[in-house]
């Protein structure tokens, strides 16, 4: 099969997608900070959140879809299903969307609504944002380990390790107990490790890197570009993929293997 290039619009849109996670991380780190100084405003209005780990029992689509649909973008979504040319339709969705948070009109709203209300949409958001990291980290979202744990606990403890409210999932909360049961300790060893992030390990150093393969995946799919492509579209142009390496191709190519045996694809 003859390999392709990412389209310009196809770029375009993975670097709007990557320059809106970075912006995203940057709130993130300032909110967190904020809470590492006890600032009793935000502590207050994060008591207002619901419990959010159930929501991975979901799929990461459907948890996508809550969130859209909680700040009001249903009828662009059921536009965007009706529209024949889905990537262009894709791009102005997200550019709408992105240009409703630059102007702050999001914000706006969301300080409108009823306390409730706007713990049901943080809810749903830290879900959705649990599930990113879960891909920056193991090229799965948290819902997709979940779904995985009663089969396979390499699974479980990797959806602690992202985020560590999701103990109290249903689905993993069952395997938790039945381990309590049968006082299995091996088992208690590997979540605390998780719960305490010591285990299981993650290269750190990918994590952006990983998320903007998903993001090409997504896009353009991955195995229709070559390697020598990819790489060089992530290192020269996203400034993504650590530069220390002599051999960037050969290295991807081991990158991307080790995602298929991860996604089991």
């Amino acid at each position: 099969m003859t390999k392709k290039k990412l389209t310009n619009k196809s770029k375009t849109f993975i670097g709007e997608v990557k320059d809106v996670i970075r912006t995203t991380q940057a709130d993130k780190k300032e909110i967190d900070e904020e809470i590492a100084k006890g600032n009793k405003e935000l502590l207050a209005f994060l008591q207002r959140v619901e419990p959010w780990a159930w929501l991975y029992s979901l799929s990461h689509e459907m948890i996508l879809v809550l969130f859209l649909e909680t700040i009001g973008e249903r009828e662009r979504m059921v536009e965007l299903a009706e529209v024949e040319d889905k990537e262009e339709a894709r791009m102005e969705f997200f550019s709408n969307l992105t240009n409703r948070a630059k102007n702050e009109e999001l914000y706006d709203e969301f300080g409108e609504l009823e306390p409730d209300e706007q713990g049901v949409i943080m809810a749903v958001f830290l879900a959705l944002m649990g599930n990113m990291e879960g891909l920056k980290r193991y090229s799965l979202t948290v819902s997709e380990m979940v779904s995985r744990a009663t089969d396979d606990h390499e699974f479980l403890f990797k959806a602690v390790a992202v985020d560590r409210s999701v103990v109290s999932n249903p689905i993993v909360a069952k395997e938790i107990g039945m381990a309590s049961i049968c006082q299995d300790e091996a088992f208690m060893n590997l979540l605390a490790k998780s719960i305490t992030r010591t285990k299981p390990i993650h290269r750190a150093k990918l994590d952006e890197t990983r998320f903007m393969l998903e993001i090409i995946d997504e896009v353009q799919g991955l195995d229709m570009l070559s390697n020598e492509h990819i790489a060089e579209y992530l290192q020269n142009e996203l400034g993504v993929y650590p530069s220390d390496g002599k051999d960037p191709e050969s290295a991807l190519k081991k990158l991307l293997q080790r995602r298929k045996l991860i996604k089991g694809t």
